[in-house]
């Protein structure tokens, strides 16, 4: 499966620390080959869900066989 990132989600893991923005990455290419995850569909949203790493949040969708990554925020 195929990650993008928006320009905001881009924008958003350059205020990251590196070594977040790996544990981001890494959990992301999991997610994408198959392995389970804290994926939650969002209330409200046809398509839009969010992941949780750590302390932050990736909020993303599933379009054509592609999770585009929308935006990413520290809780």
């Amino acid at each position: 499966m195929i990650i993008k990132f928006s320009k905001k989600a881009d924008k958003d893991l350059s205020n990251i620390d590196k070594q977040n923005i790996k544990r981001i990455i890494q959990k992301l290419k999991d997610f994408a080959s198959g392995e389970s995850a804290d994926v939650i569909l969002l209330k409200g949203y046809l398509n839009l869900y969010r992941l949780r790493v750590g302390d932050y949040r990736i909020i993303f969708e599933f379009i054509d066989g592609e999770i585009r990554i929308i935006h990413v925020l520290r809780i």
